[in-house]
């Protein structure tokens, strides 16, 4: 459609819609106060703040109490967090009687949980590296090597050189003849 059909759009144009409620079947404050149950009341503040929550959990603190020798995953976290920063002073001992839990099982407990640990390790101060620079030990070696391959070329040239007058003998003796002897 690549043109507009000027008679439907002055028809639209002319089109005038008017929408009332009727005042009788609705009741804003009624209804309002229909959804409220008086035993769930809704939140009066919507706001939350990020003091109330709890590191490693993500989520708000309630005051709960707890049975003996149940235990919260909040306290769970401060028992363990306890325990790593001082393990001499917060034992298994001293940890059951303030968490009110069996010292045998939380002994277990420190043994075999840890809380995470971050490492963060140093950074190394490198020099500034140039690929396109030759370094001291690269130098070393190559005139290590080349005196290494000049040894051998002038070994090879002397044992060469020892084949040769061997040969040049052994053609001497062949044109005197069988009988004649080396000298």
């Amino acid at each position: 459609m690549s043109s507009k059909d000027s008679a439907l759009h002055t028809r639209l144009r002319d089109v005038y819609v008017e929408s009332h409620d009727p005042p009788d079947l609705v009741d804003y404050q009624e209804n309002k106060q229909r959804h409220q149950n008086p035993e769930k009341p809704l939140p009066v503040n919507r706001t939350s703040s990020f003091a109330e929550l709890h590191p490693g959990v993500g989520r708000a603190t309630k005051v709960t109490t707890t049975k003996r020798g149940k235990i919260t995953l909040e306290s769970a976290l401060d028992m363990l967090t306890e325990h790593g920063k001082n393990p001499d002073v917060n034992d298994a001992e001293r940890l059951a009687n303030t968490y009110r839990l069996n010292p045998d099982t939380l002994s277990h407990v420190l043994k075999h949980y840890q809380l995470f640990k971050i490492h963060i390790p140093e950074v190394k101060e490198t020099p500034d590296f140039d690929p396109l620079k030759a370094g001291q030990t690269w130098v070393e070696d190559t005139k290590d090597e080349l005196k290494g391959a000049i040894s051998l070329m002038e070994e090879h040239k002397a044992h060469r050189k020892r084949l040769a007058q061997k040969d040049d003998e052994r053609k001497k003796l062949q044109k005197l003849g069988p009988g004649a002897s080396k000298q």
